[in-house]
């Protein structure tokens, strides 16, 4: 199979840096297109036909999730994240590993710790309250089948705006002189490493964070802030804590905007599903596109 591999290799087309990003332009300006015109039909639609967003909370609010949990969740969570962190220090610190050989290596277990346990948490006080999946998310699979098609269109049409947003953001922190850079985990990507480090990088953004996230922000948070402060201050609030947590401020609007357009597809939808899939497409088509632009 190898061979024929590298048989076909010789006679396929070959493109260049230039060639690549030009490709990867030309889409995501059809992206940036189709999303301007997505959001033209859809705000037409709103002003002609608003949505009752009162009647939308119901499925939400009645979620079963309680301070209590929120409360747990953040101490078990903050204290592998402290303990994990100690101990990578600590060993660099004292030679057992090399820094910049053993970062990727470092934020894989990390990630992989922090979300499995999480998860676990998660799992642990639906069984103990005897609750399902549907229950807890609106997580089914007649759901999972629509809700691909609403994270698809939701990607598509929360994509100008972010661009816009964080364009304007951008240029206020250069103008602040602050420097723009990329996050610490996404760096990551770039640095040189092995084919089977970056897939698992890869299924820990694009599946494992999206799943993990979008239950612990909008499955549990916003559920249980919703019955205190009612449904916009509870969007406002879980995002800014949402947006907080990446520690990177020249991420943290439009980090922001996406976790209102995740919030209120929860809301809207009445599943969890949709903004798995929308925050997975947001992820995976980021990283793919930076990896491709890269030298």
């Amino acid at each position: 199979m190898s061979l024929n591999f590298l048989f076909l290799a010789e006679y396929s087309p070959q493109f260049s840096a230039d060639d690549v990003s030009y490709m990867v332009g030309s889409l995501y300006f059809i992206l940036l297109f189709g999303g301007l015109i997505l959001d033209f039909v859809l705000m037409r639609r709103l002003l002609t036909s608003p949505l009752d967003w009162c009647g939308l909370t119901g499925k939400t609010v009645g979620r079963p999730w309680f301070p209590k949990d929120v409360f747990l969740l953040v101490f078990v969570l903050a204290s592998i994240q402290f303990m994990a962190g100690s101990f990578y220090w600590l060993s660099v610190k004292l030679g057992w590993v090399q820094q910049a050989e053993k970062e990727a290596a470092a934020a894989l277990v990390q990630g992989v710790l922090f979300h499995g346990v999480a998860l676990f948490m998660v799992w642990l006080l639906m069984r103990a309250r005897n609750c399902s999946w549907n229950a807890a998310f609106g997580m089914n699979w007649v759901c999972l089948k629509r809700a691909l098609g609403q994270g698809l269109l939701s990607y598509v049409g929360i994509l100008p705006v972010i661009f816009v947003i964080s364009l304007v953001y951008q240029l206020f922190l250069y103008a602040a002189g602050y420097p723009v850079t990329l996050q610490d985990v996404v760096e990551i990507f770039l640095e040189p490493q092995s084919g089977w480090s970056l897939f698992c990088l890869m299924l820990l953004a694009v599946v494992v964070a999206p799943l993990v996230e979008e239950m612990l922000f909008r499955g549990i948070l916003l559920p249980v802030l919703m019955k205190k402060i009612g449904l916009g201050a509870a969007v406002v609030v879980s995002s800014i804590l949402f947006a907080l947590i990446h520690q990177h401020l020249p991420s943290l609007i439009p980090l922001f905007v996406l976790s209102i357009a995740l919030s209120l597809l929860y809301v809207y939808s009445g599943s969890l599903w949709g903004a798995i899939v929308l925050h997975a497409l947001f992820n995976g088509i980021s990283i793919c596109i930076l990896l491709l632009l890269s030298p």
